[in-house]
């Protein structure tokens, strides 16, 4: 029973990790098609004013990708850790033992660089609506502060949690 219960927690893992990069190539599709209009609306002296509709698309889109980068994570931890519980009856600790020296204390994790990633584009996308607000709303600076400061709190609240 409990070697069924952990092929089948190792099978939902496996479909989680590629959910992860479906979903990854989805959004990484969507900002190429964003920047890429973007780029032209930016260019065009007939469509510039529409270059602001696309920043925002791309924020938004953006912040979309990092809950879904978060959403991503937890269940892809909840079902590690399921294997992780259910192993040591079944194999043993096979994944918790190292046979090499391992000379770099930080060990990257690709769902991590993916949240680095996404929160860079919204950074990205964030100055380019700050690039349309600022000449409007001059006087009133303190509201794009407020979207960097909301972004770097954000990030380091992220990246502490996982810590």
């Amino acid at each position: 029973m409990l070697q069924l219960s952990l092929e089948k927690a190792h099978d939902i893992r496996k479909f989680e990790i590629e959910l992860y990069w479906k979903r990854a190539t989805y959004f990484f599709a969507f900002f190429t098609v964003i920047t890429a209009a973007f780029g032209y609306l930016f260019t065009s002296k007939e469509y510039f004013c529409f270059s602001p509709a696309a920043a925002l698309v791309g924020s938004i889109i953006s912040v979309c990708f990092i809950f879904v980068n978060i959403g991503s994570k937890y269940w892809l931890c909840n079902w590690e850790f399921i294997i992780d519980k259910l192993e040591v009856y079944v194999t043993g600790n096979l994944y918790k033992v190292y046979f090499y020296d391992n000379k770099y204390p930080l060990r990257p994790s690709v769902s991590d660089i993916n949240n680095l990633i996404s929160y860079v584009i919204l950074i990205v996308w964030f100055f380019e609506l700050h690039h349309f607000y600022l000449p409007i709303h001059y006087k009133q600076p303190s509201i794009f502060l407020g979207f960097v400061n909301f972004i770097l709190i954000s990030f380091n609240n992220h990246f502490n949690f996982m810590l």
